[in-house]
């Protein structure tokens, strides 16, 4: 039995899980009567829609579990029988990560939808898709996901080695695998932060030499961000201020199609480069932390994005003092260090 201070780590990944008989469960799979009895009997649907792994113990880790589901986004009886599913599992002793797949139609507006719905009883919702996530094995050789519906089960493309993430004669999820996803995931708002500042003011350590000018032009400090689109710079400073979220469909019209040409070359990026770009579920998590009592994150966070919106985006003036840019680095590095979690 666990000590009574020690949460169980749970992980419920909705994939495109290739175990289950009928595949996705959509409004074509499921009647509604029977939408209607697995949202009652959760129980009953363990190896039709749902399915439960154990993880093996670790010293971070005595108790874990992986728990996997197939559920498309499309009306509320999908809904429903979702929510019932976390509801099984978001009881106390329990610290549930949620994972949605964005090729399930999972947006931040349903993290954001979540996160409200369970009221702090779901420690962190995240969207996940096309390999490109560090819950994939394939982006750093550190998770357990394979590309294809299924726990990972092949070679280290860098050592060559034998990598099995899932003991098929023990039916146990195995360590260290499980614990490097959930101890990047309890931290992964402040390591995309931490990458985005060192990378910005990489571009930007010109400008704050010792003998460089007082004075910098709004127009180079673009260009230099512009420089770095092959790692995708600008477009991800814009998710970090949030310029791709809640644009109304009719008025915002033409910026909208131009702002999703840019997520597509986000995607592109991010599949070329196997990493994670986009704020916008870091950015809905941290929104509900403000709601629950953690007040100062948000207003450190509100801080920073308003001082790089003026420095780049909507103060009218043109030049700024370079003391603008060391103010920046100052309110990123604060918000790094108030995020929850730890970074070395």
């Amino acid at each position: 039995m666990r000590p009574l201070q020690e949460e169980k780590k749970v992980l419920i990944i909705n994939w495109k899980w290739k175990q289950f008989q009928n595949g996705h469960i959509n409004e074509n799979v499921l009647s509604k009567e029977e939408f209607a009895y697995y949202t009652a009997n959760v129980e009953e649907g363990r190896g039709k829609f749902y399915e439960e792994y154990e993880v093996e113990e670790s010293t971070l880790c005595t108790e874990g579990l992986v728990v996997a589901t197939s559920i498309y986004k499309e009306t509320e009886n999908t809904q429903h029988l979702l929510y019932a599913l976390i509801d099984k599992y978001a009881q106390k002793g329990n610290r549930v990560m949620v994972f949605l797949h964005r090729s399930n139609f999972y947006k931040e507006k349903d993290v954001d939808q979540l996160l409200g719905h369970f009221n702090q009883r779901v420690a962190k919702c995240f969207l996940f898709a096309f390999g490109r996530d560090y819950i994939y094995f394939n982006t750093r050789q550190s998770g357990f996901l394979n590309d294809t519906g299924g726990f990972f089960r092949g070679r280290d493309p860098i050592s060559d080695e034998k990598v099995v993430t899932f003991d098929q004669e023990k039916q146990l999820v195995k360590q260290p695998y499980f614990d490097r996803v959930w101890q990047y995931y309890e931290t992964e708002f402040e390591i995309k932060i931490l990458n985005l500042k060192e990378e910005l003011f990489d571009c930007w350590l010109p400008y704050l030499l010792p003998g460089s000018s007082d004075e910098v032009a709004r127009a180079s400090l673009l260009t230099a961000v512009r420089n770095e689109d092959n790692n995708g710079l600008f477009f991800r400073l814009k998710s970090f201020l949030g310029k791709y979220e809640k644009l109304d469909e009719i008025s915002d019209f033409e910026q909208k199609n131009t702002l999703e040409k840019e997520l597509d070359i986000i995607k592109r990026l991010e599949k070329d480069k196997k990493e994670s770009f986009m704020f916008d579920d870091c950015i809905v998590n941290l929104e509900h932390d403000n709601k629950s009592g953690k007040f100062l994150v948000k207003e450190v966070y509100d801080q920073a994005k308003q001082k790089i919106n003026d420095l780049l985006f909507e103060s009218e003036k043109t030049s700024f003092d370079k003391q603008a840019l060391k103010e920046v680095a100052s309110s990123m590095e604060e918000l790094i260090k108030v995020v929850p979690g730890e970074i070395d």
